[in-house]
Parts: C-alpha cells; structure tokens; sequence
C-alpha cells in the first residue's frame, strides 16, 4: 500500500497514528492560549463538560486497547480541557462571590431572579 509515495516498510501505522495524535491534540491549544490570554474561558459550560468526559471515557478505551498513540492524544486533551475548566470555574466563582457581596451591601436584588423568592 502506497501512502504519498511511500510503502509499508518506510513508514508504518503507528508513525501515522502519532502523527494524527500530535495534529488533533495540537488544535485545542489556540482555545488555551486565548483562555490564559483573556484570563477566562471562552467556551460555554456544556461544551467543556462533555469534551472533558469525552476525553476521559476515550482515554480509558485507549488504555484497554494500550494504543499509545491515542493516550498521549487524550492525555493531552485532558490537560488544556482542565486548564479550561479551572479558568471557567475561577471566574464563575469570582462572580458569584461578587454578586452576593454586592446583594449583602446593598441589601437589593443583584439579579430580577433575586425578587422572586
């Protein structure tokens, strides 16, 4: 089998499968820079909720299949997701922590849900 004019012997599966690891883990990171840039997450809460799970499941396939190409794939995906997620959940907290300072000082509703209780 040719691939791009090389054959099996050259080059064989598991270089590809380093190589497409190297590439996919490679496209999360422009999202961590940005996060670390901005000091916040951009992305919303479902989307890096069900990547971190979709991570963490697919590594432990990876690791009944013992496919290293896979793991490093997703342990590196595991680590800019979790980057992501501390900075999503810092904010998140610094937030509400500052919302219910600002509802104690005031003694107002901070939000037009806060009237409803």
């Amino acid at each position: 089998m040719l691939i791009y004019g090389l054959n099996h012997k050259t080059i064989n599966m598991e270089t590809i499968g380093y190589m497409g690891g190297l590439l996919l883990a490679i496209c999360g990171i422009p999202e961590v820079i940005r996060t670390i840039k901005d000091g916040r997450c951009h992305l919303g809460w479902p989307f890096l909720l069900l990547w971190f799970f979709g991570e963490v499941f697919m590594i432990a396939y990876a690791f009944h299949l013992w496919d290293f190409p896979l793991i490093f794939n997703y342990t590196f995906n595991i680590v800019l997701v979790g980057i992501m997620l501390w900075y999503k959940t810092k904010n998140w907290y610094g937030h509400y922590r500052l919302r219910m300072e600002l509802k104690r000082v005031r003694n107002t509703p901070v939000t037009p849900y806060d009237n409803m209780r």
